[in-house]
């Protein structure tokens, strides 16, 4: 994966497993909190792979060129968007808590103005887990 100064970092990304597990636990959380049930914006998911792979080396909500984290995605029928990234844990269980007992990580995971979510991570090389959470408001087509 090449971050947006030309950084190559390598690492295999989430299973689709894990993804879907991510979405069962967000739609519970969402549910049990009174929020509308979260889809997948799978045209997020390059993006997303991207920002895990920038996160590995420039822990940032800014893309490590200095641009918004969401120039990675398509944003074209997007109205509100929110990310959340997390380093080290090791599994989905494990960051989907963190993310859950951290209040701006709540509060992503639970707003209502969101529709649209993406999921997705990577396992480096040297082991180490990045993990990131792309929120969006999609609008119809």
């Amino acid at each position: 994966f090449t971050g947006a100064d030309g950084t190559v970092v390598e690492g295999t990304p989430l299973t689709y497993g894990e993804m879907e597990q991510f979405l069962a636990l967000i739609n519970q959380h969402r549910k049990n909190n009174g929020a509308s049930p979260l889809v997948y914006d799978y045209n997020w998911l390059d993006g997303g792979n991207i920002r895990a792979a920038e996160i590995s080396y420039e822990w940032a909500h800014t893309r490590p060129d200095g641009s918004s984290c969401f120039t990675a995605v398509p944003t074209e029928y997007t109205s509100a968007r929110g990310e959340n990234i997390a380093w080290g844990y090791w599994d989905v269980e494990d960051v989907f808590e963190g993310w859950k007992n951290s209040e701006g990580h709540n509060e992503n995971m639970l707003n209502p103005n969101f529709n649209a979510v993406m999921f997705t991570g990577l396992t480096l090389n040297d082991g180490i887990r990045t993990w990131v959470t792309l929120f969006s408001k999609t609008e119809p087509w």
